[in-house]
């Protein structure tokens, strides 16, 4: 298995994950609040995500994703707001 299929990236409302298009994209309405969950599939390695939404970084160094686990991102890790889907 190549080593980019070994990590996933989802967007969920409502805690449920958003089916991709055909092309990968997703479509939620304006003024929906999303998450972001990052996958790591392997099963001794580490990953370290680096978060970008619209050119601003979310992540302040890296989120840590243990190996064969998930992370639910919700929000900055520095900023309180919850990411939000706006016009």
């Amino acid at each position: 298995m190549p080593f980019a299929s070994r990590f996933g990236l989802h967007v969920l409302v409502n805690g449920h994950v958003v089916k991709d298009l055909a092309n990968g994209e997703v479509q939620i309405p304006f003024e929906t609040e999303y998450s972001v969950r990052l996958r790591n599939r392997h099963k001794d390695r580490y990953a370290v995500v680096k978060l970008f939404i619209d050119g601003e970084e979310m992540s302040k160094g890296g989120f840590i994703i243990p190996p064969n686990s998930h992370r639910d991102i919700e929000r900055s890790s520095h900023k309180a707001v919850r990411f939000k889907f706006v016009d």
